[in-house]
């Protein structure tokens, strides 16, 4: 995440207990499968931050990219 110059790294969880990262940030992809009806379908999707960052006061902000496959 980031806020102009300053960075926070942190990894996203397909799991509460956050033992399972989901993708490694190189590009590789980890899937989450479900099944949805109609046009919703709802995944949680859990973070953390690492501690011993030096964070400044901010506001911090990324986006992630999630490609959606649909088989029928």
């Amino acid at each position: 995440m980031t806020s102009g110059a300053y960075i926070l790294s942190y990894n996203l969880y397909t799991t509460a207990a956050r033992n399972v990262v989901w993708g490694n940030g190189a590009g590789a992809a980890a899937t989450v499968g479900g099944t949805g009806s109609g046009s919703t379908m709802n995944i949680a999707v859990y973070g953390r931050l690492p501690a011993g960052q030096n964070v400044h006061p901010a506001s911090y902000a990324d986006s992630i990219v999630v490609t959606v496959d649909f088989w029928n």
